[in-house]
């Protein structure tokens, strides 16, 4: 499920590093780093020891909730990194 905010954010960062007339591959590669390292932080470094057992144990529902948030999270931080790199030098 992560890999669906992966394409997303390879896709958008592609865009953008065009725009701003930069070899979009190292920020495509940039970007899916990123997401993945943020996503599983937040989800193995953060969301298991809040949630304890449950994080193990849980109905459908929170586990989609768990995964979400991960992509989310994920792409906060791409976004995050897009402002503050890429975003810049398309001004």
């Amino acid at each position: 499920m992560l890999a669906i905010g992966a394409i997303i954010i390879a896709v958008w960062f592609f865009y953008s590093a065009k725009n701003a007339k930069k070899n979009p591959w190292p920020w495509v590669a940039a970007s899916v780093i990123v997401y993945y390292l943020a996503g599983i932080f937040w989800i193995y470094g953060i969301l298991e020891p809040i949630m304890g057992q449950s994080f193990f144990i849980h109905r459908m529902g929170t586990g989609v909730g768990i995964k979400a948030s991960g992509i989310i999270a994920g792409l906060l931080a791409g976004a995050l990194v897009r402002w503050k790199y890429l975003a810049k030098a398309d001004d």
